[in-house]
């Protein structure tokens, strides 16, 4: 499909990520002179034309959050269009370094914690937090700079359910006990999630929410962590909580390592 072009404006060169029902591309828009990150929709079925029209729908303005800037179909098929950033995600930073240093950790956990915030304030879940879907800009050594992407699956709380039956959507390590026990969409799981994600920021892509809680006491991001992955959604801080927290431990102000 590389060099396509859909819609007379946008030319797909290479595939950088899919999400739940899309194909994402690194595309040219002709028109704009500018690359911009295209989801391409690989499926005609009712349900995710739903889906797609919900993401692109979903225009949450914040500092640390990539949602859709436009759309655009024909004969080819449908599309929309988000800013591209091009500094890899943290499933890569992961695989690459195994942990990073509280500091960075730090950070990043709190722009993600900052855009969740704001997500859950519009009245949206997220649904699917992970390393893969937090974003980051090409700074080197610089400060980090993350991005909650993909939300391909996100709920607003009003918003009817498209799948039905025992379905489960999400990745299963992040997914918190009640979206198991009754399909819970809301904004707790989210947190949950981000919790096991700041776990692994310190302990390695393999820990989940039990390894996150036995190593509470080690340092303060963890215990923070561990208060994030309750199995007691009430217990849970919630996202604007969690930035206090992180910032109350003067982690995102200290020397990046």
């Amino acid at each position: 499909m590389s060099g396509v072009r859909m819609s007379g404006r946008y030319v797909l060169v290479d595939q950088i990520g899919q999400g739940a029902y899309g194909v994402v591309w690194r595309a040219w828009d002709q028109r704009d002179h500018v690359w911009r990150a295209a989801k391409v929709l690989r499926e005609s079925d009712a349900t995710f034309v739903l889906r797609f029209l919900r993401e692109q729908a979903m225009r949450i303005r914040h500092p640390h959050v990539v949602t859709p800037t436009g759309w655009a179909g024909d004969d080819d098929g449908v599309l929309f269009t988000m800013p591209l950033v091009a500094g890899g995600s943290l499933s890569t930073v992961l695989g690459d370094f195994g942990t990073v240093p509280a500091p960075w950790a730090a950070r990043v956990a709190r722009q993600l914690a900052d855009a969740l915030a704001a997500v859950h304030a519009e009245g949206v879940t997220h649904r699917d937090v992970k390393p893969g879907n937090v974003l980051l800009r090409p700074t080197g050594a610089g400060e980090p700079h993350a991005y909650l992407s993909d939300f391909g699956i996100a709920r607003r709380e009003h918003d009817p359910r498209l799948t039905e039956g025992s379905l489960v959507l999400g990745t299963r390590r992040y997914l918190a006990p009640e979206a198991w026990s009754d399909g819970s969409t809301a904004p707790p799981i989210d947190v949950y999630a981000a919790g096991v994600l700041l776990g692994q920021l310190r302990l390695g892509i393999a820990a989940g929410a039990e390894e996150v809680r036995a190593a509470h006491g080690r340092e303060p991001l963890l215990a923070i962590a561990a208060s994030m992955v309750a199995d007691d959604p009430a217990a849970r801080p919630t996202a604007a909580q969690v930035v206090g927290a992180i910032d109350a431990t003067g982690l995102p102000a200290a020397p990046l390592d």
